[in-house]
């Protein structure tokens, strides 16, 4: 419907969001009126939880919307990162929705469009304050009107409500149903009703009852409420639902869920195993448990220890997070999708050899070989659902990242490119021609980055080329970035190199453990796995020095941040 752009607003002289309208949308005058008219009585709501609105209108034939700029991110993306949010997070978060949008129904606003990506979230972690959006594309209550172009009264299919979809008259209740799906989804980690297409997910939502959350059978009769098919059987208002749920959930342990797997079953590309559950074993001080085995660690990022430990089949080779589970490969073809929370494991095996695995959503981006192929799986089932070769590859060191929506960027060393996928990932959908050797690939501080050959690469992903080559003094084995600064991992000088991603220029050398391997950004923090050492250390990015040593024994190769800790994969080496 729009596109939105960071403006400075002259008048105000601040940051704002500024939205303008597609020109479809302007053209019908039915529209327009109303978008006018809604955005003005939006603009008079005062409430904390509501984006405030501070201009609208039409403009040379555009119609747009200023609004706050918040800083931060949106719940889509905290899902995204972090899967199944404890209850009383969850709860509390709904709750502050719920505040928003019954303020708005008191004034006779319907959002119509209430989803995790209009939540927008400012503040630290775990304790956010969340601003809903978009109340300027809403429709009052009174107006009986629809817009000329039905695609644009549906909202978005996996939380509309079945009056929306039948096109009879909207109320208040159906942001009740929308927010009641949104509770599912920060409860479970996943959308009630996830279907192969959308004309199944449209009949599930006027047809098929809601499914249940299973944390306790209150909570699954408060959904199955707020997702009723009729609105006069939801709860009568958003902060109803939220209490309900509240009451409900009581003394609810933040791992009493385990998310439900279907068996994988045989794929094209590879045999996926049967799920099996890993023994967990807590760690005392000083790393104790499984000492030697080649094996994935959780630490926790608030008291930086070691909180606990899965065994895993054959030697790891990298980790990531994944569609709210942890995600290590191995030897063998071995692929573990392993629970943040139980630390049970369901394994999946891939052709050759994986070297590295990116985060795509639902989708977990395996590469592999030789030859080099990007095998994809359906994070939610643990099945393989593709798998794409890559050019003039005959080896498996390359290194996955995604960048810009949901394209993945793999490094091709063979054919010394940059490879491009696109959705729905079944080709190589462009590449980026690099003249060396990348070894490396992440993304983050506007750009694509790549290192190997004692060279870092800039790679502006919209135009698909090299925007800038640094000359490195040394050669890297790991990359990330984030926390305002490139990452690189100077082995031989057992350091951590910070490169200022607006100069190109290294700006700090920090000593690190010795023989450090992998490096990740997050928490606050960037952290440096040191194979020799058998230790994690735990960089302050603000100035640039190592404040926490932490001891995970073994030898520590790669690790990730994601769903509230630092994971660390290490296996034993002769």
């Amino acid at each position: 419907m729009s596109v939105v752009y960071r403006a400075d607003h002259i008048r105000l002289k601040r940051k704002v969001a500024l939205k303008l309208l597609t020109s479809e949308l302007a053209e019908d005058a039915g529209f327009r009126e109303r978008f006018l008219r809604e955005s003005q009585l939006a603009a008079s709501l005062d409430h904390p939880n509501v984006v405030p609105i501070y201009d609208a209108g039409e403009a040379e034939g555009l119609l747009y919307i200023a609004m706050r700029y918040v800083e931060g991110t949106d719940l889509k993306q905290l899902l995204h990162r972090e899967g199944a949010l404890p209850p009383e997070r969850a709860v509390g978060l709904a709750a502050q929705v719920a505040s928003a949008l019954d303020a708005a129904h008191e004034r006779g606003l319907v959002h119509r469009d209430v989803k995790p990506s209009n939540v927008l979230l400012a503040g630290r972690t775990g304790n956010e304050h969340c601003y809903l959006a978009d109340f300027g594309l809403s429709t009052s209550a009174s107006d009986g009107s629809t817009l000329a172009d039905p695609r644009h009264i549906m909202g978005t299919i996996d939380y509309v409500a079945p009056e929306q979809i039948r096109g009879d008259d909207v109320g208040g209740r159906a942001d009740v149903y929308s927010l009641a799906c949104l509770l599912y989804e920060c409860l479970t980690g996943h959308v009630p009703f996830r279907r192969a297409s959308d004309v199944a997910v449209v009949y599930a939502h006027l047809e098929e009852p809601p499914p249940q959350a299973r944390l306790t059978e209150e909570l699954d009769a408060v959904l199955e409420r707020g997702m009723a098919k009729a609105p006069e059987q939801r709860w009568e208002s958003a902060g109803a639902l939220v209490a309900a749920a509240s009451a409900a959930l009581g003394e609810v342990p933040v791992a009493a869920r385990a998310r439900r797997r279907l068996v994988p079953i045989g794929a094209a590309v590879g045999v996926a195993t049967a799920t099996a559950v890993a023994a967990a074993v807590l760690l005392g001080s000083g790393g104790a448990g499984i000492a030697r085995a080649d094996s994935l660690i959780r630490i926790d990022p608030d008291g930086g220890e070691a909180a606990g430990v899965a065994a895993l089949d054959g030697q790891p080779t990298a980790v990531t997070v994944c569609a709210g589970n942890v995600w290590v490969t191995g030897t063998g073809g071995r692929v573990s999708e392993v629970d943040p929370k139980s630390l049970g494991i369901n394994r999946i095996r891939v052709r050759g050899t994986p070297s590295d695995v990116a985060n795509i959503g639902d989708l977990a981006a395996v590469v592999s070989g030789p030859p080099g192929a990007v095998t994809m799986i359906d994070a939610q089932f643990g099945l393989i659902s593709g798998s794409v070769a890559l050019p003039s590859s005959e080896s498996s060191s390359t290194g996955t990242a995604v960048a810009y929506g949901r394209d993945i960027w793999v490094a091709n060393p063979d054919a010394r490119e940059l490879d491009r996928l696109d959705p729905p990932y079944t080709h190589i959908a462009g590449a980026v021609r690099l003249g060396a050797r990348p070894r490396f690939v992440a993304a983050g501080e506007g750009a694509v980055w790549l290192a190997g050959a004692r060279t870092l690469w800039r790679v502006d992903a919209g135009r698909g080329r090299v925007s800038a080559r640094i000359r490195l003094p040394f050669a890297p084995v790991a990359l990330a970035v984030g926390s305002g600064g490139v990452w690189l991992v100077d082995k031989a000088a057992d350091a951590l190199v910070r490169i200022d991603p607006a100069t190109k220029k290294i700006t700090a050398r920090i000593p690190v453990g010795r023989d450090p391997r992998a490096v990740a950004v997050g928490a606050g923090s960037v952290w440096v796995a040191n194979g020799a050492d058998g230790t994690v250390s735990r960089v302050d990015p603000r100035r640039n020095v190592v404040e926490q040593t932490i001891g995970v024994r073994s030898t520590p190769i790669d690790l990730e941040f994601g769903v509230g800790a630092v994971w660390v994969v290490r296996r034993t080496e002769s």
